[in-house]
């Protein structure tokens, strides 16, 4: 199944309830395996984390700005999901790192740093009919309740960086589903 992909014009908040089933269809009309991204403010409060060590810890998320990426996919199970968020974040770890010319991007696990400093927040999570995968990449780290960066302090642009790390993801989606189309059973 074709993976289906929209940016989003204008900002959109974001409080984690673009985690929920089917949201790209209610919200956007669009049906399916699915990839939306947008920018906007980024605030999930305690209550509404999917993240249970970080609800229990008293976490919470914000950040003035952020590049959202909720990827929905049917079928796959949460171990699945789960591994494709560690792709996405190595993917855009890659993306960022051929587009800065001095600070790097170090990935550990599914997060994004610069130095000490935090770029991204990511979750995978299942729904009832699907599961979901939200990246989101700072785009202004002042502010946040961590240490963070965004892209704007590296002296990036948001549409480029939008654009570009879309148009791999969805490559990556074709070509794992391809890959799965040209093998054969051994005995």
């Amino acid at each position: 199944m074709t993976l289906r992909t929209r940016l989003l014009a204008g900002t959109h908040p974001y409080d984690g309830s673009p985690l929920g089933g089917h949201w790209a269809y209610t919200q956007h009309g669009i049906q399916g395996d699915s990839l939306l991204v947008f920018e906007g403010p980024c605030e999930v409060k305690i209550e509404a984390l999917a993240d249970l060590e970080d609800a229990q810890a008293g976490a919470f998320i914000y950040s003035q700005r952020m590049l959202h990426f909720v990827l929905e996919l049917f079928g796959p199970s949460l171990e699945e999901a789960v591994s494709r968020q560690w792709l996405m974040a190595a993917t855009a770890q890659d993306e960022l790192n051929k587009r800065l010319k001095k600070a790097r991007v170090e990935r550990d696990g599914n997060d994004l740093w610069v130095g000490k400093r935090k770029l991204s927040v990511s979750i995978g999570a299942p729904t009832g009919v699907s599961v979901k995968v939200h990246l989101g990449i700072n785009v202004i780290g002042a502010g946040a309740p961590v240490p963070a960066i965004g892209l704007k302090d590296l002296g990036l642009t948001t549409r480029p960086v939008a654009l570009a790390l879309m148009e791999r993801f969805a490559d990556d989606h074709a070509r794992m589903r391809g890959a799965r189309t040209k093998v054969r059973l051994y005995p």
